[in-house]
Formats: C-alpha cells, structure tokens, sequence
C-alpha cells in the first residue's frame, strides 16, 4: 500500500469546462462571464489561467485564474471539434 500524498501535494481536478458561465469576483463586484479557452495546458495545474468573456458591454475580455472563480451560473455546452481547437490567431 503506498502512503498518502500530503494534501499540498494532491492533484486538484478543476470543476470549470470550456462555455461555462461562471461568476467572477473582481473589485468587491460581481462579473458573469464565460470560459472560453483554457490557457493553462498543466491539467494538474492548482491555478489554471482562462480566457474569459464577458457579456457586459463596458468589461473587456480577459486573462483570469481559476481562484477568482466563484459559482458556475451555466453549464456550457461544447461541441468537439471547438474544444479542441484554440483561440483563432491572424
């Protein structure tokens, strides 16, 4: 039997998906925005970086961690091919 990782060292599987809607905490606000691509390509990262858009015209898109993550409000919906591919550059 081996013995337990310590709990610093375990992996923490993150519960976020690309298309969730999800709130985030930001300036003693609250923001709706959706995962739109995980930026992040260490799955076993404690803190993955997201993409994140927002739905409020005067919030620009960003680069947020995961900890400032709150609820998710929606579950997305995300085909395969979308996935797996990730943000479209020029």
């Amino acid at each position: 039997m081996s013995p337990a990782l310590r709990r610093s060292r375990r992996s923490k599987s993150s519960s976020y998906s690309v298309g969730d809607l999800v709130e985030i905490k930001r300036r003693s606000r609250s923001y709706t925005g959706r995962l739109v691509y995980r930026l992040t390509e260490d799955r076993e990262s404690p803190n993955p970086l997201w993409l994140v858009t927002f739905d409020e015209g005067n919030v620009k898109d960003e680069e947020i961690y995961e900890k400032h993550f709150g609820a998710i409000l929606k579950k997305g919906k995300v085909s395969s091919r979308s996935s797996s591919s990730g943000p479209k550059g020029g």
